[in-house]
């Protein structure tokens, strides 16, 4: 993102669905090019990805806006252009990234790695005459705009990125960006479905009538969603039938299709410990962070979310989260 400044306080938005991409760049030199490339296919394979031009919300806090967004992503895509290091956005944007140890795909666009590997004061590159300029910049009362903590994060998060196997524009792809274009896209399918796999939780081989339940279960959910409320259904039965079974099975089939999904085991054992650990272990689960019971209630009710809570006792006729 690159942007003067936020223009409202008012508090963001819930971001209405998880994203997919969170798309890390510098308008002025790729916001209409490369950038919007990239968009367009990773929207059309279904990835969901966030370039702020096409997401924000006008009348809302940017900056919570893309704080959620990044946090909410599977993957991260930062595109390091020439004048990327002269945005405070860029460079908060990329120190949040790796503070969500989500993968990130480095595109060195028009720069070479090693502008951001070697960023101190005594080197020389594009990259050390921005952070030297930003460095300079004083508020009106004549103090440094940047304090030495914040200049010391960005420096650290450009050297740590320049680590990270990525792609360099002019380099094996001689600058063409159709090539660089289809290796990136191919990469974030291949990060994309490396996710999928690692949500993927473990079911016994071959249980008895596992796939007969299931269908039955799909087919009574189906019959319901026309009603476009949020959906609350039960998996009851004594100890040992395999309800933990089914809704694992339910899980694995059908958690590609919400936009956030979370399995919260124990939640009987775990409540009597402690209701607030629970809380912040959902919250976690779902929003990679724990925000407080208001975003919990704001995400469950304007996000596309598939939850399943496991071992959770109900009194007669009332469910979890229909309060």
């Amino acid at each position: 993102m690159d942007a003067s400044g936020a223009s409202s306080s008012t508090a963001a938005p819930w971001i209405s669905s998880s994203y997919g991409v969170f798309m890390n760049h510098r308008g002025p030199d790729t916001k209409k090019t490369f950038a919007s490339y990239l968009y367009r296919p990773l929207l059309e394979y279904g990835f969901r990805p966030f370039l702020d031009e096409q997401e924000l919300k006008v009348g809302f806090n940017f900056p919570c806006q893309i704080v959620v967004a990044i946090q909410s992503a599977s993957v991260h895509v930062a595109i390091f252009s020439p004048t990327y290091a002269h945005s405070q956005w860029c460079l908060d944007e990329l120190v949040l990234m790796l503070k969500s140890r989500a993968p990130i795909i480095p595109i060195f666009y028009k720069v070479d790695p090693a502008d951001l590997r070697w960023t101190d004061q005594k080197k020389e590159g594009v990259y050390v005459k921005a952070l030297n300029e930003l460095q300079m910049k004083k508020t009106r009362e004549q103090e440094p705009r940047y304090d030495s903590a914040t200049l010391q994060n960005w420096r650290k998060a450009l050297s740590t990125v320049a680590d990270i196997s990525g792609f360099d524009l002019n380099g094996k792809f001689n600058g063409d960006d159709g090539l660089l274009l289809d290796a990136v896209v191919k990469r974030v399918m291949e990060l994309m479905a490396l996710m999928a796999q690692k949500k993927q939780l473990y079911v016994t081989k071959n249980p008895t009538g596992l796939d007969d339940k299931t269908e039955d279960f799909e087919t009574r959910v189906l019959a319901q969603q026309h009603r476009g409320e949020v959906q609350v259904v039960g998996i009851v039965g004594l100890g040992g039938v395999g309800k933990t079974t089914l809704a694992k099975e339910i899980f694995n089939r059908k958690h590609s299709e919400y936009s956030n999904s979370y399995f919260l085991s124990d939640v009987r054992e775990n409540a009597r410990i402690s209701l607030h650990s629970l809380q912040s272990k959902l919250l976690k689960g779902l929003f990679h962070d724990d925000q407080g019971t208001k975003v919990l209630r704001q995400g469950l009710l304007s996000s596309k979310i598939f939850l399943i809570l496991d071992d959770r006792s109900c009194e007669p006729g009332r469910f979890p989260f229909t309060q």
